[in-house]
């Protein structure tokens, strides 16, 4: 598979930072190799709202272009020709990422796909992650994890864990 990056916002307009307003990011297949900072996802506003209820039906795009993304979701690679307005994602798999996964990323309640898999984090999964209600899919196959799944992780109803 080719390196990818992917960043495609929610909003277009507006002065604020682009991060702040990032819905889809994929940085797999790098060899970036570091900590996770805690910071950046701390910043990541668009992943903290917008639940499904907001905009369901809005399509990122509509009315002045049309643009598609592949991501990884529940192990398959999927092409999204047209990309729902809450369709957030997170993919930073098959890197060199290692230490802990940061706290903050339970912080990202409208996050949807989570891919942290064949990185080489370790420590244990983040108890903050029982928040992330609206996930769908979870992959942290491949790391050096510890510990236990915590009871809020195991409560969330729509997550496919790989």
């Amino acid at each position: 598979m080719a390196p990818s990056v992917a960043l495609m916002s929610d909003d277009q307009a507006g002065n604020s930072s682009l991060f702040s307003r990032l819905s889809i990011i994929d940085l797999s297949y790098n060899s970036f190799t570091s900590d996770l900072p805690s910071e950046y996802f701390s910043s990541w506003n668009a992943m903290k709202t917008g639940g499904k209820k907001k905009s369901l039906g809005k399509y990122m795009g509509d009315d002045y272009y049309q643009d598609s993304v592949t991501v990884m979701n529940k192990g398959l690679e999927m092409e999204l020709v047209r990309i729902f307005t809450v369709f957030k994602s997170i993919d930073l798999s098959n890197n060199k990422f290692h230490g802990d996964i940061p706290e903050s990323l339970g912080s990202l309640g409208s996050l949807i796909v989570l891919n942290l898999s064949s990185n080489s984090l370790t420590g244990s999964i983040p108890s903050s992650f029982g928040k992330l209600s609206e996930l769908e899919s979870l992959d942290l196959s491949n790391n050096k994890l510890n510990g236990r799944i915590s009871e809020q992780l195991r409560d969330l109803s729509n997550t496919s864990h790989s």
